[in-house]
């Protein structure tokens, strides 16, 4: 299944690699079905702190998975296979008791 599920996501992407080197050569515009955002048109290029950017993401992902379980912790360690103590570690270090 892994070797699958790589062999998908290379021919995709040598799919994606086609497409922006036709664009290329024929002076197309880049944004269309690739989904690939115009620079200039992005409002806030000031670079977040990769910390920052984990942490807001772990937050989401772990209030998100404890949601789904009803605040239960042992079923949410499993959901994000993480052992529950360091569930816990992560609830009390991103101050997820306050939610």
């Amino acid at each position: 299944m892994f070797n699958n599920s790589l062999k998908d996501r290379g021919h995709r992407l040598k799919i994606k690699v086609r497409k922006i080197i036709y664009v290329i050569e024929n002076n197309e515009n880049l944004t269309g079905d690739l989904q690939i955002p115009d620079i200039d048109s992005v409002p806030d290029k000031s670079i977040t702190p990769l910390g920052t950017l984990t942490e807001n993401i772990e937050k989401k992902q772990i209030t998100l998975a404890l949601e789904q379980n009803r605040w239960n912790q042992s079923a949410t360690a499993r959901t994000l296979d993480i052992t529950l103590r360091q569930l816990r570690y992560k609830i009390q270090k991103l101050k997820l008791n306050d939610v």
